[in-house]
């Protein structure tokens, strides 16, 4: 059993003692990162949302389907180079 403990001072409601979510998070995200994968946020629109969640799910394993997948999306997308900052700042 898990007692939840909402803290009026913190931003976050403790687990069991001194464990909180915000570690728990922390620890979640670490474990992503160290099995390769990587937390992404973005804006898209509302109808292609689905179809985001759907294609990074198919992206995340490490499987011959993942990399037909992956040649596809990058094949279809237009190559556009990759500017320096200062590059970027020197651009009419």
């Amino acid at each position: 059993m898990v007692t939840l403990l909402l803290n009026p001072e913190y931003s976050y409601v403790t687990l069991r003692g001194n464990h909180t979510m915000k570690d728990s998070l922390q620890t979640h995200r670490r474990r992503m990162t160290d099995n390769g994968i990587r937390r992404v946020e973005v804006c898209v629109r509302e109808q292609d949302a689905e179809l985001i969640r759907r294609v990074a799910r198919a992206l995340a394993p490490d499987d011959r389907a993942s990399e037909r997948l992956r040649a596809i999306i990058q094949s279809s997308m237009p190559k556009k180079p990759t500017l320096s900052f200062k590059e970027w700042l020197e651009t009419p």
